[in-house]
């Protein structure tokens, strides 16, 4: 890292400089750089953006008496900053003078508490993280129709992924997510209609529209050619069947309102980290399960393959930047290379810390038990949650119908694939009739935790 690390009027564009530079010389883009190159755009993006957001009157109070650090080791001596912390603190966050501020967007209030406010200046919008996915999953050509069936009001993904479209050159379609002037019905008409060929949406959001096509339009198959999902997690076996309810290549995308786009899987399934966007850590979660005392205690890093929490700061963002951001995801850097020929970092992930599903003295992803219950029932739909009960996991799905066979019997199927593909015993599981669970207005929550507090 550079000797003194200094704060830039406009670090959005002097790591887009950075970015340039390198790639230029490497002749390859970000996705494909060397090691080195990459090592060397961290250090130097990462010290001058930390410098930055020391600029904010919120990282000036949390980091009092330190300076901007000049290394990873002084920068891994900073402590964490909490999602509550930066809830309903705006104007403390911001690193740049009011005048700057282009646009204001909200968390998307799935937790509970004050809302977290992010901002952006006209730069971070001009480079807010989408540009630097790969071809495929951010890229299209001008001939593309892309509808972006993700939430428009005062959320920041559907506009980030609008604003990147129109910067390609392509035609997109800002269909919203069940909004008043947005029903899925009249999405469903315009696919129709003109023949869209992306379609950008949530993971049960894009089964729930293909259910409607199909009762608006019995037995033929809509026009999407590519599907791109985020905003929840999903199992393998959901992706799989999505791409073959639509026909259409699925690809997912991993972010936060604080931090922008994180990571995006390629045409093999693995996540890569937008590196040009943020630098991500992981780090011991067991301090953030024991005492407070346990949590005020600055957590050590773990080694590349260890599972932990997952840990971001943005990189190059002016308005809002965020200085080792506990995301509240687990997840892992397998530090190995992907097969796709990308270089940058791989990175699993498995869901929030507190929907983890705790088996005995392990944590389980809810997306395994998921993954269970599409192998064990390949006829059912993702309309399930799971229950958190006092010393009791419970599982309750829709029946799927009278084709999947007898109910008791499929339910026995689905303990024992959950029982081998999660690794644990499931104390209840039951059918609900089709059509009572919810359906994807928001994000699905697909864990309930119904334990008593103490």
């Amino acid at each position: 890292m550079t000797e003194i690390a200094t704060a830039a009027a406009d670090p959005r564009s002097a790591a887009d400089r950075m970015i340039a530079e390198i790639s230029a010389r490497e002749t390859k883009p970000l996705e494909y750089w060397p090691a080195a190159a990459l090592s060397e755009y961290v250090a130097e993006a990462l010290p001058l953006s930390v410098a930055h957001a020391f600029e904010s009157p919120f990282h000036r109070a949390k980091f009092a008496g330190l300076t901007a650090p000049v290394d990873l080791a002084g920068f891994e001596r900073l402590p964490l900053t909490e999602p509550a912390e930066a809830k309903g603190r705006l104007r403390e966050l911001l690193a740049v003078p009011w005048r700057d501020v282009a646009q204001i967007n909200l968390s998307s209030g799935t937790t509970a508490g004050p809302t977290t406010y992010v901002a952006y200046t006209l730069e971070d919008l001009r480079g807010d993280g989408a540009r630097y996915a790969p071809g495929g999953l951010f890229a299209f050509a001008a001939t593309d129709l892309v509808a972006v069936a993700l939430p428009y009001d005062m959320a920041t993904v559907g506009l980030a992924v609008h604003r990147d479209v129109q910067r390609q050159g392509a035609v997109v379609l800002p269909a919203g997510k069940g909004g008043s002037y947005g029903p899925p019905e009249r999405l469903l008409q315009a696919i129709h209609d003109l023949g869209v060929d992306t379609l950008f949406s949530t993971p049960s959001y894009a089964w729930y529209l293909r259910d409607l096509y199909e009762a608006a339009y019995p037995g033929e198959q809509p026009s999407i050619r590519h599907l791109r999902v985020g905003g929840e997690g999903a199992a393998p076996s959901m992706l799989t069947r999505l791409g073959q309810r639509w026909q259409a290549d699925v690809r997912q995308w991993f972010g936060s309102t604080e931090i922008g786009i994180i990571a995006y899987t390629c045409e093999l399934g693995v996540y890569h980290v937008a590196a040009g966007n943020c630098y991500a850590e992981v780090v011991d979660e067991a301090a953030f399960t024991g005492t407070t005392a346990d949590r005020n205690t600055l957590p050590a890093m773990v080694p590349n393959g260890t599972t932990g929490a997952l840990v971001f700061t943005t990189l190059g963002r002016n308005a809002t930047p965020f200085v080792r951001f506990r995301s509240g995801d687990r997840g892992m850097l397998p530090g190995e290379p992907c097969d796709c020929g990308r270089t940058l970092p791989t990175l699993h992930v498995y869901g929030r810390i507190a929907d983890q599903i705790p088996a005995g003295d392990t944590a389980v992803s809810p997306y395994r038990i998921e993954e269970a219950f599409l192998q064990a029932v390949p006829e059912a739909a993702p309309w399930y949650h799971i229950v958190l009960r006092d010393n009791a996991i419970g599982l309750v799905a829709e029946w799927p119908g009278d084709t999947a066979g007898d109910p008791a019997e499929v339910g026995d199927r689905v303990r024992e694939f959950v029982r081998r593909i999660a690794g644990f015993d499931l104390d209840s599981f039951e059918w609900a009739e089709i059509g009572t669970l919810d359906r994807p207005r928001t994000k699905m929550r697909r864990v309930r935790d119904e334990r008593s507090i103490g």
